[in-house]
């Protein structure tokens, strides 16, 4: 018979003659055996069988496949080999990786006794999760073994009960080197045991830590079992760790014993020498902790816990069902909550007496009781406000701790309230507190650590909380020193490059605050002296805050360019919800002499205009002359010239041309790029002069100026270092009565004073 079979084929002969039986042989090619046996994939099997005096006899068997799974374990490169005689057969199941071999002897007499060996090299612990269903624990090492005995195939094929008759030999080992799963680690483990009459026994050997139990199983129904002896589990180091991770550590003597089939009836004692653990700001030890098992599980019969050195009183049971009946009574560290909320707080310590029971089951345990928390400190991760002195009242329920009032310390001033957290997280559960504060230093805008006073709410799952309310700035300070020539440009450039909806990250805290400034804003630094109100909003999130409002200056000065302005009015309005972009409105006042100048400025931060006026009244040119130069144009040229708009932005890029400087200096890597204002001696106005200059180490130098206006003047300028004090200096000039302008050479001496009565004493 010859067909095909999915996308492979197969081919059957079968032969019979008088005194020869029947005869059957075949090969089945490329066909997905998973399809008939749910277990390999497609690949090749070759058989002959025939049926003899005895029955089938099977002269040869083959079969291979590129991966074999079980379940969600995989084996790679699998082959299968067997015959099966008249009197005798043997069969062998070996893979490449994780390299596995096993292989059979049969004798076709009574019960069809089997000897069996199996042998397994460095099997990874990983591949030994994956088998029982546990693919996502971390694990590591690999695991050896070495079994054999004899089966009677033909008991356990016929429904035969277990019983020790079926194992006439039975014999194994097991070792590991470096094995973990979970938090669990050894150096070394193994494992051996022998069929002893009617008992299968051995021992349980690890190293680092050590440990050595010995167990036995009976072979009879219904299959009693016994473990004894002393055991260790955990890292070293008695479970502390300088770092702060997790480590633990617990010794002990074990004596246990029951029946596999009636795990309900279980005996024995648990004792418990010696117990570390430690998680973070967490520390617990215990000392000479029992338990006894009994038919109804697991029950505390005494020692001592302590908790960060505080007695820990524990009373209750667990049933082999897994329902949990506890009581915890004394203090523990504050840190014990990262337990039932992680990746909230970033800092937790303090002291909490608690009395709490706790019940459900294993997968789902519940807690109700009260606590009370003394002398904590709080603070959570991504939010820059701490929280001290904290004292806390709080019950506990079977969903989230209530705090019915707290009180504490921050930014120096004080804080009281309550709140809820919820015990889990998984579903999006929103925690909340309420709060009434008054002499606190905020930390957010970070520049004016403002002291508020008012009412806030924290509220919102834990991965996006929003803080919320209504305060009063008591007072906030701006006494930073500002550059003049970049404050504008990078305050500027600071505050427009803000997002109001920033892309979620794991962690977040969200803003949503108004607040009220009555002449309580506070501006002093090197350019400037202002008293500042306001009525504003606080958006944005805790790596960028936005501002809403506006702000007027209630009196103030500033000092720019030599010049002392007073402010008669200033108005800052912030409007955009996506960015700091305020719009201004100011006016300031200045005397030069007789003179008093008005300069206004209005417009966006991004694109402002400048405007000059004056009383007496007078040109541009002047206005700009008095406030760059300290004179009139009349005063300098004898006689009245014109200002363009190149000449007010000389004055008025002042606060930008810092920037552009800087700018152009790091692409074209000249020493010096200055925009300064100049008198032109040939149009008698003022107009803005380009400087560039190069140095060329400490004895060479070249600079070169242009000015900006309607007489295009250069000059350049090139300087040698001959002596310590002498330089010989070359000049050019453009502007002259020639065409071809001036060409000059100096000889300079130049000495250089610490003060001026040095000079005068004639000293360097």
């Amino acid at each position: 018979a010859d067909g095909n079979f999915g996308d492979g084929a197969f081919h059957v002969a079968a032969t019979s003659g008088e005194g020869n039986g029947t005869g059957v042989e075949g090969n089945v090619e490329g066909v997905e055996i998973s399809q008939a046996f749910s277990l390999l994939r497609r690949d090749n099997a070759r058989f002959a069988a025939r049926h003899g005096p005895k029955g089938w006899e099977l002269s040869r068997f083959t079969a291979g496949t590129e991966e074999l799974a079980v379940g969600p374990a995989r084996l790679s490169h699998v082959r299968a080999e067997g015959a099966l005689g008249a009197a005798t057969g043997t069969f062998s199941i070996r893979s490449e990786s994780p390299r596995v071999r096993i292989e059979g002897e049969v004798n076709r007499v009574e019960g069809w006794p089997t000897k069996v060996s199996l042998s397994a090299a460095e099997v990874p612990t990983s591949f030994l999760l994956a088998a029982a269903r546990r693919s996502g624990d971390p694990s590591g090492g690999t695991w050896s073994a070495e079994a054999g005995g004899v089966v009677r195939l033909a008991d356990i094929a016929g429904g035969r009960p277990l019983s020790p008759e079926v194992f006439p030999a039975l014999h194994g080992s097991i070792r590991a080197e470096d094995p973990s799963f979970g938090e669990l680690r050894f150096v070394e483990c193994s494992a051996t045991g022998m069929k002893r009459g009617d008992v299968f026994e051995g021992e349980v050997l690890t190293r680092a830590p050590d440990s050595r139990l010995s167990w036995s199983v009976s072979l009879r129904e219904p299959f009693g079992f016994r473990l004894e002896g002393p055991f260790t589990l955990g890292g070293p180091g008695n479970g502390t760790a300088s770092n702060g991770e997790r480590r633990f550590s617990i010794r002990g003597r074990a004596e246990i014993e029951g029946a596999l089939r009636a795990l309900e009836k279980t005996t024995g004692n648990v004792l418990v020498e010696s117990l570390s653990y430690r998680d973070g700001g967490m520390e617990f030890t215990g000392k000479d902790l029992s338990a006894r098992i009994d038919p109804e599980g697991v029950r505390w019969t005494g020692g001592t816990v302590l908790a960060a050195g505080s007695p820990v009183r524990i009373s209750g049971n667990i049933s082999w069902s897994g329902a949990i009946d506890a009581r915890l009574d004394g203090k523990i560290p504050a840190a014990a909550v990262r337990l039932a909320v992680p990746g909230l707080f970033d800092r937790l310590d303090g002291t909490m007496t608690v009395e709490a029971r706790i019940t459900g089951n294993r997968e789902s345990p519940s807690i109700v009781g009260t606590g009370q928390l003394e002398g904590g400190t709080v603070s959570f991760i991504g939010y820059k406000q701490v929280f001290e002195g904290v004292r806390a009242d709080a019950v506990l329920s079977r969903e989230k701790i209530v705090f019915d009032h707290f009180e504490a310390r921050s930014g120096g001033g004080y804080i009281d309230g309550w709140g809820e957290v919820p015990l889990k997280m998984d579903a999006g559960q929103r925690l909340y507190f309420s709060a009434d504060f008054l002499d606190m230093r905020y930390p957010y805008p970070e520049e004016f650590q403002p002291q508020l006073q008012g009412h806030i709410e924290l509220l919102g799952p834990v991965d996006d909380l929003l803080v919320t309310g209504d305060v009063e700035v008591q007072s906030a300070r701006y006494v930073k020193t500002l550059r003049p020539e970049k404050a504008l440009v990078d305050f500027g450039k600071r505050l427009t490059d803000v997002s109001a909806r920033r892309e979620k990250s794991a962690f977040r805290i969200r803003f949503d605050i108004n607040a009220i400034a009555d002449d309580t804003i506070r501006i002093r630094n090197n350019l400037a002296d202002a008293v500042v109100k306001g009525e504003f909003r606080i958006v944005g999130d805790s790596s960028r805050v936005i501002i809403l409002g506006s702000f007027d200056v209630v009196e103030g000065k500033v000092e720019y360019g030599g010049n002392r302005y007073d402010l008669k009015q200033v108005t800052i309005d912030f409007q955009d919800p996506r960015r700091n972009n305020p719009r201004l409105d100011a006016r300031a006042e200045t005397k030069k002499g007789y003179v008093t100048i008005t300069v206004t400025v209005t417009g966006t931060l991004e694109k402002y205009e400048v405007d000059f006026f004056s009383d007496p009244p007078l040109g541009k040119n002047d206005i700009v002359a008095l406030l760059s130069l300290g004179v009139t144009t009349k005063d300098i040229a004898g006689q009245e010239g014109t200002v363009g708009s190149a000449a007010a932005a000389s004055v008025a890029l002042g606060p930008y041309k810092g920037g552009v400087e800087e700018g152009i200096r790091a692409v074209v890597g000249l020493d010096r790029f200055a925009i300064e204002p100049g008198f032109s001696s040939t149009t008698k106005t003022v107009e803005p002069k380009f400087i560039v200059g190069k140095s060329f180490g400490d004895r060479a130098s070249v600079s070169v100026s242009s000015s900006v206006g309607t007489s295009a003047e250069s000059t350049a300028t090139a300087e040698i270092k001959l002596r310590e004090n002498i330089f010989l200096q070359g000049a050019w000039q453009s502007a002259t009565t020639t065409q071809e302008g001036d060409l000059g050479a100096d000889l300079k001496f130049r000495y250089r004073y610490r003060q001026w009565k040095d000079f005068l004493r004639g000293k360097e």
